[in-house]
């Protein structure tokens, strides 16, 4: 199968409603390692101009903007690109530890398909933000719930494991260390929030 785009619409309506098979369906086409990680490099960039558009579209996003204390666009698509690979590592490492059948291609297949998704999902959201904000906001919050609700059923699906919510279970249990991580990097590195003590 190649990925033309009324496949890859498809794909994305069908993540939405049979995540499952759809993420199969992604997994099947045994895309190389090499392609696997281009495509990560590219999710992450197009990741990082969807946060910067947000933030240019949001009066507190333009707050701080202007207050200059934010890291620079490369330097926070060089760090969501580490953390989406760091992802890709857990998933393959912590699936396989506890029984199951995933590789670390399929895992990064995850990842990127995952942001694929949501790339779709938060381009429209910028859209709603130029229409009907306080709608936009609404989404915002029910995206961060998509996210994870997809995140568990595709590495469930990776790793032929029967329960999203174990799976679910395990990914806030996984994101709580990574948040950890990553402030005590943020710290090391100094960078903070504006106004921030």
């Amino acid at each position: 199968m190649m990925l033309t785009g009324p496949i890859v619409a498809t794909l994305i309506r069908d993540s939405l409603t049979r995540p499952r098979a759809a993420m199969r369906a992604v997994l099947d086409l045994n895309l190389p390692a090499g392609i696997l990680w281009q495509a990560l490099v590219l999710v992450a960039v197009l990741g990082d101009l969807v946060v910067w558009g947000g933030l240019a579209l949001t009066a507190e996003g333009r707050a701080l903007l202007d207050q200059g204390g934010l890291p620079g666009p490369l330097f926070m698509g060089a760090l969501q690109l580490a953390l989406l690979a760091l992802m890709a590592v857990g998933i393959d490492r912590i699936g396989r530890a506890f029984g199951g059948e995933g590789d670390f291609a399929g895992a990064l297949a995850v990842i990127v398909w995952l942001q694929v998704v949501m790339f779709a999902l938060q381009f429209a959201q910028l859209l709603l933000y130029l229409l009907v904000p306080p709608i936009a906001d609404m989404l915002g919050i029910a995206l961060f719930a998509v996210m994870f609700w997809l995140l568990s059923n595709f590495i469930a699906e990776l790793h032929g494991f029967r329960s999203v919510g174990a799976v679910f279970g395990g990914v806030v249990i996984t994101l709580i260390g990574v948040v950890i991580f990553l402030s005590f990097l943020l710290f090391a590195l100094g960078v903070g929030v504006p106004g921030a003590p």
